[in-house]
């Protein structure tokens, strides 16, 4: 996108993904953008199956655009970069 429209195209796009998808998410979720095109989602007391459906879910509202997630579940002792790593895997 930011090679073919420039960095303002891509930072609408980025925008516009992240407004459907914070109208989206469950209460207490927590969507944070690393840079770029990275983004991660929290959703706290959502096992991996359903966090994997609520991803699905919010990704089919972009048929437009292609994105890739990467779900992993929290487990006891896990840091964020444990989590982190997790997700990039399941990518």
């Amino acid at each position: 996108m930011n090679d073919t429209y420039g960095h303002q195209a891509g930072d609408r796009v980025l925008r516009r993904v992240a407004d459907v998808w914070r109208a989206e998410l469950p209460a207490g979720a927590v969507l944070a953008r690393h840079g770029g095109d990275e983004f991660s989602l929290l959703l706290p007391g959502v096992g991996g199956a359903d966090a994997l459906a609520v991803v699905r879910r919010i990704c089919a509202r972009h048929p437009d655009v292609t994105l890739s997630c990467g779900v992993t579940q929290h487990a006891s002792g896990d840091g964020a970069s444990q989590l982190m790593r997790g997700a990039d895997r399941a990518l």
